[in-house]
């Protein structure tokens, strides 16, 4: 099964509101699935988060020295704590604070 064309309306709702709505929203408008509005996003190359700088990943390296939690890193880069995890896991960094939700550790 082959995915239907992209509209031109469709195509310029998506790039005006795909940063500001969630997919849902966006396919709630334009009477589609949310898997077709992601689908399309990747196909034009949007994405809604930016991608992470080398300033960050610096300095995110630095705080996972520091046994930071996510929590306080995310909030110090400006990014949310999910992202912080994540990108811990895909620099294959650890510390006792990087799961979300999880208790930072104290030495006895």
């Amino acid at each position: 099964m082959s995915t239907p064309k992209i509209t031109t309306e469709e195509e310029r709702f998506i790039r005006e509101n795909y940063r500001t709505m969630t997919s849902a929203q966006i396919a709630d408008t334009l009477g589609c699935n949310t898997d077709r509005i992601d689908y399309v996003e990747k196909l034009l190359g949007l994405r809604k988060y930016e991608p992470w700088t080398e300033k960050k990943s610096i300095l995110l390296r630095q705080y996972c020295s520091q046994n930071m939690r996510t929590s306080e890193m995310a909030a110090l880069l400006g990014v949310a704590q999910k992202s912080v995890y994540n990108h811990i896991r895909a620099l294959g960094l650890t510390t006792e604070g990087s799961r979300p939700g999880r208790p930072k550790k104290t030495k006895t």
